[in-house]
């Protein structure tokens, strides 16, 4: 919530990940866990996002990123690591996840 965002908008959705059956729904969408024991899977919402004056451009890349920026900052900070992985199938984490329309996955953030 301390990151910045278009008009304070904040349409940003977080889901932590550590339950197995979580983490093997991860590991479904992406080979790239690497046994984190926590995994983010880091959104954005439509209906949250600014839009520019001809509704063409959002907000919500740029916010999820600076968001998930602060988060790896704050995990080194506390001694942790962490990865920023956007190498997974993109249709079926909507599936798994079971995520509303308007909400758009942008990152899974591996820490540990």
């Amino acid at each position: 919530m301390m990151a910045p965002t278009a008009k304070n908008k904040q349409p940003i959705k977080i889901f932590a990940i550590k339950s197995s059956e979580g983490l093997e729904k991860v590991d479904s969408i992406s080979a790239c866990r690497y046994n984190a024991p926590l995994v983010f899977l880091v959104c954005y919402d439509l209906d949250n996002c600014w839009y520019n004056e001809d509704n063409t451009v959002n907000s919500g890349i740029e916010d999820a990123s600076i968001c998930t920026t602060h988060m790896m900052l704050e995990a080194y900070n506390i001694g942790l690591g962490s990865c920023w992985i956007n190498l997974m199938d993109y249709s079926k984490c909507r599936e798994v996840f079971n995520l509303d329309e308007n909400i758009v996955p942008l990152c899974l953030l591996d820490v540990g």
